[in-house]
């Protein structure tokens, strides 16, 4: 059986997408306390019976897990975003979250969805970083665009 964990789920969509794939609910959410409103969507959903450790109240992970889903903000690449810019601070939550992972967990798969601009040229600085830290932790990164269309908007 696969284990898996989300990390920032927010409301909650790629969480419930890998229960409905691997067949079982995630062993645990991580997150931080700035998206503890967003977060309290799936946090309800689960009945508060899932662990939902915030990392920045000195909360650790239980145990590896096989996969790690994330839903990073993306406001800062978002294409509603006044201020949206590869060097926007929104960004750091995705650095912040993938060094924890990837330094800590070790999952064999950290994978997430973020805004279409990360895949562009705005979002060079971000894929950058993010690249230099799967390599840092023996990972490599991928990265897949895809249309808007095609998510319901």
């Amino acid at each position: 059986m696969i284990k898996h964990a989300s990390i920032v789920p927010l409301i909650g969509g790629n969480t419930l997408a890998s229960q409905n794939i691997f067949g079982h609910r995630p062993d645990y959410l991580l997150s931080y306390s700035p998206f503890k409103a967003n977060d309290s969507h799936l946090v309800n959903y689960y009945d508060n019976e899932m662990p939902y450790i915030l990392l920045d109240e000195g909360g650790k992970y239980p145990h590896k897990v096989d996969v790690v889903t994330t839903c990073c903000p993306c406001a800062g690449l978002s294409a509603l975003s006044p201020s949206a810019s590869g060097t926007n601070a929104m960004n750091e939550w995705m650095f912040r979250s993938a060094e924890y992972v990837l330094g800590n967990i070790k999952p064999r798969v950290f994978w997430g969805e973020n805004a279409p601009r990360l895949a562009s040229k705005l979002g060079e600085p971000v894929v950058d970083r993010l690249r230099k830290i799967g390599k840092d932790n023996g990972y490599t990164f991928s990265i897949f665009k895809t249309k808007s269309k095609v998510h319901g908007l």
